[in-house]
């Protein structure tokens, strides 16, 4: 999927669970923030995926039902799952104000290859 891809069905979940019924660009901003906090605290506890949940999910087949307490049991509360909180948080902003991720990103990232070292910043 293209970074776009993943702001519209970010978007159309939000839009079907009702998220955007009273939220403007600041209550969006700190989503994204309040997301980011919550990985500092699971990184403060600890909690990172076990380095073998790709596998330990790929050879299970389950049900929506069994899913939903199995990523309850692994996922949740993790830095990973927080992080990609963030992500789906910016992917609905970029959604709701029409936002083209995929030609921003690209510019952006070709910019930032020709500054210099640190930006001539210290850090």
């Amino acid at each position: 999927m293209k970074l776009n891809d993943y702001k519209n069905a970010a978007f159309d979940n939000a839009e079907s669970h009702g998220f955007h019924e009273t939220l403007n660009f600041g209550n969006l901003l700190m989503l994204i923030v309040s997301e980011l906090g919550e990985a500092l605290e699971a990184d403060r506890h600890e909690k990172w995926l076990k380095p073998d949940i790709k596998q330990d999910y790929e050879k299970q087949s389950l049900s929506d039902g069994d899913f939903i307490l199995w990523a309850k049991n692994h996922i949740v509360g993790t830095v990973e799952e927080e992080i990609a909180d963030s992500l789906i948080r910016i992917f609905d902003l970029a959604g709701t104000y029409n936002i083209d991720l995929d030609f921003i990103v690209d510019l952006k990232m070709r910019y930032n290859k020709l500054r210099p070292y640190k930006h001539g910043k210290k850090y």
